[in-house]
């Protein structure tokens, strides 16, 4: 019998409620003439006795230069890498020979601990099928200057959703986004499929939810995988400098969402980083009535503005399904030269956008009627804005809204209109050195219906 080309090593462990929020690292080697790495993972018990959370741990994996990407919070726990075919959640590529390392990541161990796993890794050097992950990007026929709608938050089986990606692909067609932006928790690695069905009518982006023990946070507009580790040095507001340096739209995402331990993580807890460098943030994440506590964002967002920040708002509808018919997430409607990537993205970094959930807004400058004043930096005068709304709720009430010197109160607000579509004339006066001022479209109830990015004056 010939020799088993296969080498196998196995790793036991336990768990304990002091080792959440760290990485438990196993390193193993990969030779020259390796043609297939497997690794498995199990753990238990799942879930402690008698309690309403499970314990929430990860893979991610490291060759000897970067990441290959991780399975977030996905029960689907093993890894096959081979030259040209990697698992979901995880980048193919050359093994390369060296030191690589499978990485325990642990994000919520729930009282009293005492979780223990088992871990193989396979290395083996046969030959191997030919699969192969391929593919190729598609374009999407130019358009010019126009406003397009879309989303920049989505996940698939990458990592924690319920689709994979020709669904969440096939969704943004079905509601009839002009773009739609790929998003999985911690890798890149659905991106290259993702962006393979894009068309003439649906442009495609690519980037990285980077789900960090404090926090979670979207780099858009890159297909690298970006290290999403902050427990050591850099900071999270270096790391976000340096992201920004190379041209990456980078979003703090659902900052005021229901954290530890319904959401590990997900509420945003970055000291350097309120705002610190960051210039865009998600205000509006999935449904507006969910647990990302939109109302909350709002206000975040508000206050910073109120501090003298240029921020930019967005929405994301951070989705993992469809949404039911109850469900009410926004999109972006963004000003561009043209549907392509850095056009998009570049409208986004301008601010020329607005939130909504369907209703359409147009604010212009009265004596600049052909130019959006969303976004728009104006000259420390007094202004008028001229301001149009369609397609709202019936019972719409449209405010306007400005800065507040007021300690506690988040913005200044005006009612200017009501009802489904109409127009009116705001005369703003500017407040000291700067001041900004916005347009919201609410229900009866209250509920944000729409939300444009502020005027900037000063």
């Amino acid at each position: 019998m010939a020799p088993s080309s296969a080498r196998i090593e196995r790793h036991f462990g336990t768990i304990n409620v002091d080792q959440m929020q760290s990485h438990i690292e196993h390193r193993f080697t990969v030779d020259a003439d390796t043609t297939l790495i497997e690794i498995k993972f199990d753990y238990g018990p799942k879930r402690p006795a008698g309690s309403e959370f499970t314990h929430e741990v990860s893979l991610s994996l490291y060759d000897p230069h970067a990441g290959r990407g991780a399975r977030h919070n996905n029960p689907d726990h093993s890894i096959v890498l081979r030259e040209g075919y990697a698992s979901k959640g995880y980048v193919p590529g050359p093994l390369t020979p060296g030191t690589w390392t499978v990485s325990i990541d642990v994000h919520r161990i729930v009282a009293p601990g005492q979780v223990t796993y088992d871990l193989s890794i396979k290395t083996d050097t046969a030959a191997q099928s030919d699969s192969q992950n391929t593919f190729v990007a598609a374009t999407c026929a130019p358009r010019g200057p126009g406003w397009y709608r879309g989303d920049l938050h989505g996940h698939t089986l990458h990592s924690d959703a319920q689709w994979d990606v020709p669904d969440f692909v096939d969704y943004a067609r079905r509601i009839g986004l002009d773009f739609a932006t790929l998003t999985d928790h911690n890798t890149p690695s659905g991106i290259p499929e993702c962006l393979s069905l894009a068309g003439d009518d649906l442009l495609l982006m690519g980037g990285t939810e980077l789900t960090t023990f404090w926090g979670h946070c979207l780099a858009i507009g890159t297909r690298d995988w970006v290290d999403w580790r902050t427990d050591a040095v850099p900071s999270m507001a270096s790391k976000v400098s340096d992201l920004m340096a190379e041209g990456v739209l980078f979003v703090i995402a659902h900052p005021t969402s229901i954290g530890h331990p319904w959401c590990s993580g997900c509420e945003w807890k970055y000291s350097d980083m309120m705002p610190g460098p960051a210039r865009i943030i998600e205000v509006w994440n999935g449904d507006w009535s969910g647990p990302a506590r939109n109302e909350l964002a709002l206000a975040m967002y508000y206050g910073w503005l109120n501090q003298g920040h240029r921020l930019v708002a967005t929405a994301g509808s951070d989705i993992h399904a469809p949404f039911g018919p109850d469900q009410r997430p926004g999109y972006n409607v963004v000003y561009s030269e043209a549907l392509r990537s850095e056009q998009i993205l570049e409208g986004i970094r301008r601010g020329s956008l607005y939130l909504s959930s369907g209703p359409e807004i147009q604010v212009t400058l009265e004596d600049h009627p052909k130019e959006t004043a969303i976004g728009a930096s104006l000259p420390l005068v007094d202004a008028s804005l001229s301001i149009v709304w369609e397609k709202s709720p019936t019972d719409a009430v449209i405010w306007v809204v400005g800065r507040s010197n007021e300690a506690g109160e988040r913005c200044r607000s005006k009612q200017i209109g009501e009802g489904s579509s109409g127009t009116a004339t705001v005369h703003i006066r500017p407040q000291d050195s700067f001041d900004w001022a916005a347009v919201e479209i609410r229900d009866q109830y209250g509920d944000l219906h729409a939300l444009t990015n502020p005027s900037f004056l000063g």
